[in-house]
């Protein structure tokens, strides 16, 4: 019987850990998001078959969940949570917590689990226009666009969700369709806009580029570190 390698501290939140902020130092790094049935996926054929089942509209419903690639690396993705207690493990992680430990008892090791991937520049650079009517009649053309917040959880510290919101032209307010705004059916309408919009820039699992992060965007201690050094070296 093969051994389960043991999960990989670097996926985990740490004490030092903090909370990412999507700017432009990460533009040029991927998102991945796993095959939701764990299955390869070789080629752009196998996408075409799988793609409705992993860009069903309700996944964008509360947020569309992805890991960023970079410290956690392509092999990690072979670490599946066991159903029964990732309820338990994928609890949000808050800023200085210590992380619940992922025992081998926790974990499926598969090794070829299938995902895919999307730059983040890509995501952020899709919009469209949502037609917002009331009472059937047209009132406004709100612009949509996508939001990337890093949301840890106690077992994946990489955890990223892409969020879908709105700019009301009138009020230049901003909303979010997981709230049912405009309205629920207008909302309903544009998820199945977002997941046809952002079909288009996927990345399949091999030309996916992994990126080294640097320390200081996701370690408080990294700082800390540097201006220890330049206060000695004065």
């Amino acid at each position: 019987m093969r051994r389960i390698p043991s999960y990989p501290n670097r996926i985990l939140p740490g004490r030092a850990s903090k909370i990412i902020q999507v700017n432009k130092s990460l533009h040029d790094y991927y998102l991945i998001r796993y095959d939701t049935r764990n299955q390869p996926i070789p080629d752009a054929e196998t996408f075409d078959k799988i793609h409705k089942e992993n860009f069903s509209t309700g996944y964008f419903k509360n947020g569309w969940s992805t890991t960023l690639l970079g410290v956690y690396s392509k092999n990690d993705a072979r670490f599946v949570i066991k159903k029964e207690v990732r309820e338990r493990l994928s609890k949000p992680w808050l800023q200085g917590e210590k992380s619940i430990k992922v025992r081998n008892k926790d974990i499926d090791y598969v090794i070829n689990r299938g995902f895919f991937g999307l730059m983040i520049r890509d995501v952020l650079s899709c919009s469209f226009d949502l037609i917002v009517t009331i009472n059937n009649k047209y009132e406004r053309t709100d612009k949509v666009s996508y939001e990337i917040v890093h949301e840890p959880t106690h077992s994946n510290y990489w955890h990223f969700s892409i969020y879908a919101y709105a700019i009301n032209e009138n009020t230049k307010e901003k909303y979010y369709l997981k709230d049912d705004l405009p309205s629920k059916n207008s909302a309903s309408n544009a998820t199945r806009n977002i997941a046809d919009i952002l079909k288009r820039y996927v990345v399949l699992q091999p030309d996916v580029l992994r990126i080294a992060v640097p320390k200081s965007i996701y370690s408080s201690r990294a700082k800390k570190q540097r201006f220890y050094k330049a206060k000695r070296s004065k």
